[in-house]
């Protein structure tokens, strides 16, 4: 039981210290990183909140004992020292992973019927575009032109007022039914299969997932909303990347004219190009100066990626060598070698956590009473037989 709060710890912080490098990180990165880079983070720390990389470092025990050297520069002789170790009782353990548990539990349920009432909504309100039809022809030529062969449905929805992209195992892209004579309709079926290429709904479950897991964690849901708006500026810049500075205002024009009505489907569980009024500048700005990243920043960009990651790895290695253990583990490892406890006598870097009272033969009647005496008062342990 004591391996899963670890775990769970050791996850949650190695999680929230890329979240917390990225927010230190931001002022620098908005001027210098591409939308994809910014991206790119986000999906590094989910990956950190649901792999224990902790464990690459336990295969290679050498690159361990070397990183965590500074913090741990004395490895005790034998099990039985504890004078620096904490540790938290059997019950609190038990109290910490069933809250957690019924917290997750509470989670995933809430998202799994979130996500029924989603699917049941979309079904009832969407219609298929027929083969026949001149948009069908045109989101087929799409498809083509980005090398897309999976089936991927087109639909027309009448209670949204934007394009979406929604479902995980049967892709569909959503038309809203009424169509404005201003929308560039090629931009908008090509942003919304950018977003299928790039895998961006899978990405935005994974970090549902990861709320489920870390509810606890404030920093989760920063990285929840830090995926959203990178995943659709990353997808614009991927769009207008090959477009002239023309095609690129007209582009921002079809987004504006999206933002007129809110979509009536739940961000959480699609993608679409019509994003919120909050981003809106600092998404018109980027598309319109997006521009191919430089080899050197390229390389810059990657190595502060890595060492991010290298942060992260080695906190929630540090956590995992100094978690408090249960108390009633620590006592069946830590106990003292009672075949000799003349040598114990004689050696103060070791003390008496825990006795039996068959243990009572094995001490001289003055060091017995004087263990009687720190059991009444709470400092040694009664061990049942």
């Amino acid at each position: 039981m004591s391996k899963w709060l670890e775990l769970l710890t050791t996850l949650t912080v190695a999680g929230s210290t890329v979240v917390v490098c990225m927010l230190l990180i931001k002022p620098i990165s908005l001027k210098f990183l591409s939308a994809n880079w910014q991206y790119l983070i986000g999906k590094l720390a989910l990956l950190f909140y649901t792999l224990p990389f902790v464990c690459i470092i336990h295969v290679f025990p050498s690159f361990s004992s070397n990183m965590i050297a500074t913090f741990n520069p004395i490895e005790p002789k034998y099990l039985n020292k504890i004078l620096s170790e904490q540790n938290i009782s059997l019950e609190m353990t038990i109290s910490v992973l069933t809250i957690w548990t019924i917290g997750s539990l509470l989670s995933i349920i809430w998202y799994i019927c979130c996500y029924k009432k989603f699917v049941k909504q979309i079904r009832n309100s969407s219609l298929l575009v027929p083969e026949s039809h001149e948009v069908y022809k045109l989101f087929c030529s799409c498809k083509q032109a980005l090398g897309i062969e999976k089936q991927i449905q087109l639909a027309y929805n009448y209670k949204i007022s934007t394009p979406a992209l929604v479902g995980l195992w049967k892709p569909t892209v959503l038309l809203p039914i009424k169509q404005r004579d201003n929308v560039d309709l090629n931009m908008v079926i090509r942003h919304e299969l950018i977003h299928f290429k790039s895998k961006d709904l899978w990405i935005k479950m994974f970090a549902l997932v990861v709320i489920s897991l870390h509810w606890f964690n404030p920093l989760a849901y920063v990285l929840r909303k830090h995926i959203h708006v990178w995943s659709e500026f990353s997808c614009d810049e991927k769009v207008v990347v090959k477009m002239t500075r023309a095609e690129r205002k007209r582009y921002g024009e079809t987004i504006l004219n999206m933002l007129e009505n809110t979509p009536a489907i739940r961000s959480s569980f699609s993608v679409s190009l019509s994003g919120t009024r909050k981003n809106l500048e600092r998404r018109l700005t980027m598309l319109l100066n997006t521009k191919k990243i430089k080899t050197s920043i390229a390389i810059i960009t990657t190595i502060g990626i890595i060492a991010i990651g290298y942060v992260g790895i080695t906190t929630s290695s540090l956590v995992s060598k100094n978690i408090p253990v249960v108390s009633a583990l620590e006592v069946k490892e830590a106990k003292i070698e009672l075949d000799n406890p003349k040598n114990l006598e004689s050696n103060s870097s070791y003390e008496l956590i825990s006795v039996k009272k068959s243990d009572e033969n094995r001490f001289r009647p003055d060091v017995w009473k004087d263990i009687l005496s720190k059991i009444d008062n709470g400092e040694i342990i009664w061990e049942d037989e």
